[in-house]
């Protein structure tokens, strides 16, 4: 089997890149033609962005039966399962309630607390809400663990999967923007809404074309295994060294890597003039979707809620709130990316030295996911001065 074969079930959304034909028994059929629409609009900007940045592979959308591509293309396939509409349907309909329940809450800050920080027991007092616990849990538990996929062995591709990006598309493809920030600071004077970046108050919310090509560079990331973790001179440098040091080898750091690498094609290509507008908006949605993920999880401030924000999901995922935090400022360099990821560490160590949350079973098993005696050797390389 062939490392990229080894490496079938990948990040977020997709499934195996491996080398060989598609196979035709693994029960799945294509997705319906407006899935495919949009996979095939955010193939195009991928590809757009990988070329800017001079890489070297390019992807192309593929039906099951189409002919298999040149080595240098991995192929895109948008499957389902057959009779799967009625499950995802419910799937979807139970996040739909869960996200229309959390926007209409009525969050209000506690004054006595508002200086408390997560790692202080009076976080938990911060916000006063019905079910914040289970509604900020429960929303970010159902995208983290959008990773269902099938292993296909000998198939140099990317197989997504139809229920996966509805899940994507149920939490982003929905204006948060406002609401973020109506409810942040209720009962206070509202921030300056003129400095807050137009894709944050989509009214419509965001398309799943938006959302997938730095899925995608991600994705392409594992199928260059060649290309090393670069810990970046500057702001970031301490702060992620240490990171890589938590992680360790195995797959948490091959998952790190990959996101390492669609930043950095993003980096060299979303600010580029030659670039399209439409691309252009592909890569503020990256950071827009980061934005979501902090502002769902800012609110939960209970044990299990934060333990659920900082640590990692399993021995074989690093955290995603982390992950997209890296991503974010490796791609634009700015010292205030560099500063958030630092802060998130920073308050990720003071939580696990809390002696109260190892006698909460969901903090207790992030705890023991995260910090892992005996990893193995860093994939990260230092950048030469």
């Amino acid at each position: 089997m062939s490392i990229a074969c080894f490496l079938a079930k990948l990040g977020l959304v997709a499934a195996s890149l491996c080398i060989g034909p598609m196979p035709y028994d693994i029960g799945y059929i294509d997705a319906d033609q407006e899935l495919l629409d949009q996979v095939g609009d955010a193939v195009g900007m991928a590809n757009e962005m990988m070329a800017a940045a001079g890489e070297p592979l390019r992807l192309v959308l593929r039906r099951m039966g189409d002919q298999a591509p040149g080595r240098d293309v991995l192929s895109v396939f948008v499957v389902t399962q057959p009779g799967s509409a009625a499950m995802v349907q419910a799937g979807l309909s139970k996040t739909d309630r869960i996200l229309d329940q959390f926007r209409l809450e009525n969050f209000v800050m506690d004054p006595k607390y508002k200086n408390c920080n997560d790692e202080d027991d009076c976080a938990e007092f911060f916000y006063r809400g019905q079910n914040i616990t289970e509604l900020v849990v429960d929303t970010f538990d159902g995208l983290a663990n959008a990773v269902v996929a099938s292993e296909v062995e000998e198939c140099r591709c990317i197989v997504l999967h139809a229920e996966d990006l509805r899940q994507y598309q149920a939490v982003f493809g929905r204006p948060w923007g406002a609401f973020i920030f109506g409810a942040r600071y209720a009962g206070e004077p509202p921030p300056d809404m003129t400095k807050v970046p137009e894709i944050m108050k989509e009214p419509a919310g965001l398309d799943l074309r938006w959302i997938l090509p730095t899925i995608l560079l991600h994705e392409v990331g594992h199928a260059r295994p060649e290309v090393p973790l670069v810990v970046p001179n500057g702001p970031l440098a301490a702060s992620m060294s240490e990171y890589v040091t938590q992680l360790g080898g195995g797959r948490k750091a091959e998952e790190v890597r990959a996101d390492a690498y669609a930043a950095v094609a993003m980096k060299r290509s979303c600010f580029l003039p030659s670039v399209g507008a439409d691309t252009k908006r592909a890569c503020l949605v990256s950071v827009y979707t980061s934005m979501v993920v902090f502002g769902l999880t800012m609110w939960g401030k209970t044990k299990e809620a934060l333990c659920a924000r900082y640590f990692d999901p399993s021995v074989n995922y690093p955290n995603l709130h982390l992950r997209w935090i890296m991503r974010d400022a490796l791609m634009s360099g700015d010292p205030r990316g560099a500063n958030l990821f630092a802060d998130f560490l920073a308050t990720r160590a003071k939580l696990a030295r809390k002696p109260g949350l190892r006698t909460v079973k969901r903090c207790a098993d992030g705890l023991a996911a995260t910090f892992i005696a005996g990893r193995g050797t860093s994939v990260a390389k230092a950048s030469p001065p």
